[in-house]
């Protein structure tokens, strides 16, 4: 896959539990903020893996075994 994908900053995982009475439960324990994401670049066989993590309010850093770059 060689595509921009978009996903959400705060990801609620409620929808995908077991719990039965949903609407009695603390939604606040199901929300995760996104912290890091890892890229994969190249093919099957070979490639390098970069992430790119927040360390709070706006400063984001690109790592990977290489160099460690600030973004923002």
């Amino acid at each position: 896959m060689n595509c921009h994908i978009d996903f959400p900053i705060t990801l609620n995982m409620l929808p995908y539990t077991v719990k039965k009475d949903k609407e009695r439960v603390d939604t606040s324990k199901y929300l995760y903020d996104l912290s890091t994401v890892i890229v994969h670049k190249g093919t099957m066989d070979s490639g390098h893996y970069f992430a790119f993590t927040r360390l709070g309010g706006d400063k984001v850093r690109n790592m990977n075994s290489v160099c460690y770059r600030k973004l923002c």
